[in-house]
């Protein structure tokens, strides 16, 4: 419905109203006396009673006190003298009084009566009219009827709106709709700051939040439901981003809503477009760059912290376009290397082909299939296992004089047998397939060798005095060849 018509106001004071006060049919009690008045003039108030009980008895007088003695009079004055008798005229002027004698020193005073009983109280007067409604006022237990944009609770003129508990201010809405929360002044380019500081500063000029606590502090953010807290704050000389609550929980990164674009999970795990992150570092259908601004970065792996801080970098070099390696499906076989087919697939290879090394896989295995091209010198220590081997000069191999018995390796080619009675023992078959050996015999009886096939096929033990046998394997036997 309508709003009612204003109520009259009830005003107060400790005399009688005077005109200018209250407006016509507005009341005024004066608390010296409990009279009230009710305005019935444009300047005029007309006394309407009295809220004040009739006063009580009086009580009984108290005895007088002894009267104390009378002070010494003081001395007259000298008596002016008569003036001649002149004829009457105006009245002549006063003669001065004399001077009055010493007041005498006070008596001493009585002693005071007995105090008299206290009078009944007055029966109560009769509860004056309720006062009419206020006009304007926000009640202690809110308001009805107001209508958004024209009640409000603030100010009409340029000044801070202040908030204060126990007559201490706790947050302020300034002129200019800044809010600080603790904090009686507000950085300009901060539009809600908690402090407990009086008067606090942020480095940033850019607009938004402000959070500035003596001993740090910060922004925290609950779900109640599952007890998951985050947090950003800044104390012991860090920012602290991530989880405030003894709930595990990951931190989550989102683009565009509800797009996840990274992820840190309870076990240390960065994810970048994964939600299940299985390594310290993973990126989902992604690429990694190192970049740089004028020398090129690396990718660097550290040795075994145990054994030092070196570590293998892998480095790009000045190229005229780029270059992916797609590796091979699976892993090759020993001895193979990683080969290219020009388009950047990588695969295992037989090396084919080495120019101008002086040492290749010291103490290994080297194996060429085809044809191997080698310019310079070839040194092998160990084996060389070549498809067909052109040899545009010499050829060295190992040689090794013995009186005593040996046992051949991959080291031996030829040996010469001297003394009374070496022996030589052969290695198995099967772990030197197409191995050679050229055994000279320098003493004057047979000495004694592993079992091999002569030219008739027929398994032999000696090598004949004063002479010499090759012998090579076939993987299952060693064969005479001359």
């Amino acid at each position: 419905g309508a709003a009612g018509t204003n109520g009259n106001n009830w005003l107060s004071g400790s005399s009688a109203p005077t005109g200018g006060q209250g407006a016509l049919n507005d009341f005024y009690l004066s608390s010296s006396n409990g009279t009230y008045y009710k305005k019935t003039g444009g300047s005029t108030w007309t006394s309407q009673g009295s809220l004040k009980g009739a006063t009580g008895a009086t009580g009984a007088a108290g005895s007088n006190g002894a009267t104390g003695p009378t002070g010494a009079a003081g001395a007259t004055g000298a008596a002016g003298a008569i003036g001649a008798t002149g004829p009457t005229g105006a009245a002549g002027t006063n003669g001065s009084n004399g001077a009055t004698g010493p007041t005498g020193a006070a008596g001493t005073n009585g002693t005071n009566g007995a105090t008299g009983a206290t009078g009944a109280t007055g029966v109560a007067g009769a509860t004056g009219p309720t006062g009419p409604a206020g006009t304007g006022g926000w009640g202690i237990t809110g308001n009805t009827g107001t209508t958004a944009g024209t009640n409000f609770i603030g100010t009409t003129d340029n000044k801070d709106l202040v908030f204060k508990t126990n007559s201490t201010e706790k947050m302020r809405i300034t002129s200019t709709g800044l809010v600080g929360i603790g904090c009686a002044t507000v950085p300009a380019n901060k539009w809600i700051v908690a402090s407990n500081v009086a008067s606090p500063t942020f480095n940033s000029a850019g607009n938004g939040f402000g959070a500035c606590f003596t001993g740090g502090g910060g922004f925290y953010v609950k779900n109640n439901t599952d007890g998951v807290e985050g947090k950003y704050e800044s104390w012991d000389g860090k920012i602290h981003l991530g989880v405030a609550s003894s709930t595990y929980a990951p931190l989550v990164f989102y683009i565009e809503g509800s797009t996840e674009a990274a992820r840190l999970d309870i076990d240390g795990y960065f994810g970048l477009g994964t939600d299940d992150p299985s390594q310290k570092l993973e990126v989902l259908d992604g690429n990694m760059l190192v970049s740089n601004t004028g020398t090129a970065g690396q990718l660097r792996l550290q040795e075994p912290a145990g054994s030092g801080s070196n570590y293998t970098g892998f480095k790009a070099q000045a190229q005229s376009a780029n270059i992916v390696y797609t590796l091979p499906a699976a892993d090759g076989s020993n001895g193979q290397v990683l080969s290219t087919n020009g388009s950047g697939t990588l695969s295992w290879a037989t090396s084919n082909g080495i120019a101008n090394s002086t040492s290749v896989q010291s103490g290994a295995n080297f194996n060429i299939g085809g044809n191997g091209v080698i310019g310079g010198t070839l040194a092998v220590t160990g084996e060389a296992e070549v498809g067909s081997l052109i040899v545009d000069g010499t050829v060295s191999a190992p040689i090794t004089t013995t009186s005593s018995n040996i046992t051949l390796g991959s080291s031996h080619y030829t040996v010469i047998l001297t003394g009374s009675t070496p022996t030589v023992t052969l290695p198995s078959a099967s772990s030197a397939t197409g191995r050679m050996y050229v055994i000279v015999n320098q003493t004057s009886g047979a000495r004694t060798i592993s079992s091999y096939k002569n030219f008739s096929g027929s398994n032999a033990t000696t090598i004949p005095a004063n002479s010499s046998i090759t012998v090579q394997s076939n993987g299952s036997n060693w064969y005479l060849l001359r």
